[in-house]
């Protein structure tokens, strides 16, 4: 028995040994922005085509004077591993780094002594630069990425080409659209600390015409996969027809908030993908697509004021802290239901929530009556501000991508809404009562501005 293991070890010894040839090391590597200055967040990123399925899962990062260490964390050799050919890529980020020639090395770190000597990969320059916050424009229709994207007159024709452009603390304002095609998929923020925004994302009917629509295939919308963190945002998308929706990888922990993710139905994709990342949603829906939530490898996304309903398979699947949302099955956690959401019409993608009381109608551009008021109305975390929500409000904003919105859906008390508005009645019941005194008691001496 001993005789075994020992050969069994002499095995496992000899392949790791041999892995430099066998995986394809040193990697290919790519530093973006190409020309990074002091404004830039640089992002590191390794990749290549591994000997197996047990692709490498984990990076870090160090740096020390101007040499930056880069080390990519291999599985552990007892995995059951396919023996395919399978590409990898890896992401780490730096920076803003001060003005100077910087070195980067690589190396591969495994459970077992495999070689272990720093690689040099490359070298680039850092140079000086101020910068001022900037507004970028981008229009589908009537963009061109050969323009500055400094007006919507002369906006790029692309959402990456205006992240390629912009720097930490710009935003990016994208016009109604389709957004398809080369630099419309896979949309990168590159570490960058950016807010990426629909021309009116408090607009349900914006939200719903400003559409990423990655066509049925292999692609992702939107990729945060380079360290990204909460300054990160994304605000006011319909995102639809990908592989995933959204994809969150490499320690990305992006800020997402009144999107709509649908029908990515495409082979074994979902909704949301987070590996190794903990991003934040708030006030979106998430329906029909193959999976809601897909979250793996210390991931541990946050969901709030949010409806996860009618996805094809699981609605979660893994680690997921939810709270004051519908989720379809249920879900543990606080002010979370289980019910129908009561989606206007969820198959030509009309995700309003039906109001006895009112709801918008986008086709008739009116408000409507329904016959049933969906659970979700005044149902988002009572601490979340209300926002543009039309009275009568319930005093609490709504679950779903149009809570907070001026054409969220009103609340409903059980009799036709009040036509006049009393003077101290916070929540829209026509009445002045204890229930206003709570509202006003839950929310007293708060400050929006500070």
């Amino acid at each position: 028995m001993k005789k075994a293991y020992l050969i069994s070890f002499v095995f496992f010894f000899v392949m790791i040994v041999q892995a430099t040839d066998v995986y394809g090391w040193p990697p290919d590597l790519e530093i973006i922005p190409e020309n990074p200055t002091s404004c830039d967040i640089v992002v590191i990123r390794l990749s290549g085509i591994w000997g197996n399925s047990c692709i490498p899962l984990d990076s870090a990062v160090s740096i020390v004077d101007c040499n930056i260490y880069v080390d990519v964390i291999w599985n552990d050799p007892f995995t059951t591993c396919l023996a395919v050919l399978t590409p990898w890529k890896r992401t780490r980020s730096v920076g803003p780094l001060s003005p100077g020639i910087y070195n980067v090395y690589a190396r591969l770190l495994g459970y077992f002594p495999i070689p272990e000597e720093y690689t040099w990969m490359t070298e680039f320059v850092i140079t000086y630069e101020s910068h001022v916050d900037t507004i970028y424009y981008v229009d589908a229709e009537h963009g061109d990425d050969n323009d500055d994207g400094l007006s919507r007159e002369t906006a790029f024709a692309t959402i990456q080409k205006g992240i390629d452009m912009s720097k930490s603390g710009d935003t990016i304002i994208v016009a109604p659209g389709v957004y398809t095609g080369e630099g419309n998929y896979d949309i990168d923020f590159y570490c960058k600390a950016v807010t990426v925004c629909s021309s009116d994302p408090n607009n349900p009917l914006v939200v719903a015409e400003t559409v990423v629509d990655c066509q049925g295939n292999w692609d992702s919308g939107f990729c945060f996969c380079s360290n990204e963190g909460s300054n990160s945002v994304l605000t006011g998308f319909t995102i639809a027809d990908g592989y995933y929706g959204v994809d969150c990888s490499d320690y990305s922990n992006p800020t997402i908030s009144n999107c709509i993710v649908t029908n990515n139905q495409f082979l074994y994709g979902a909704g949301i993908k987070c590996h190794n990342s903990s991003p934040t949603f708030i006030n979106c829906t998430i329906s029909r697509n193959i999976c809601g939530i897909q979250s793996s490898y210390y991931s541990y996304p946050k969901l709030t004021n949010s409806i996860l309903w009618g996805n094809i398979n699981e609605q979660i699947d893994g680690p997921v802290a939810v709270s004051y949302s519908t989720v379809q099955g249920g879900r543990t956690g606080k002010g979370n239901i289980d019910d129908d959401p009561s989606f206007a019409d969820a198959n030509k993608g009309d995700y309003h929530l039906k109001s006895q009381a009112g709801r918008w109608e986008p086709n008739s551009q009116s408000w409507i009556q329904d016959d049933v008021t969906s659970p979700c109305i005044d149902a988002g975390n009572p601490m979340s501000p209300i926002g543009l929500e039309p009275f009568p409000n319930g005093g609490r904003v709504n679950m779903g991508a149009y809570g907070g919105m001026a054409e969220a859906s009103k609340s409903y008390f059980g009799e036709p809404p009040c036509e006049t508005i009393v003077a101290g009645d916070l929540n829209g019941d026509c009445k002045v009562n204890f229930l206003d005194f709570r509202l006003m008691a839950l929310h007293w001496l708060r400050d929006e501005n500070q």
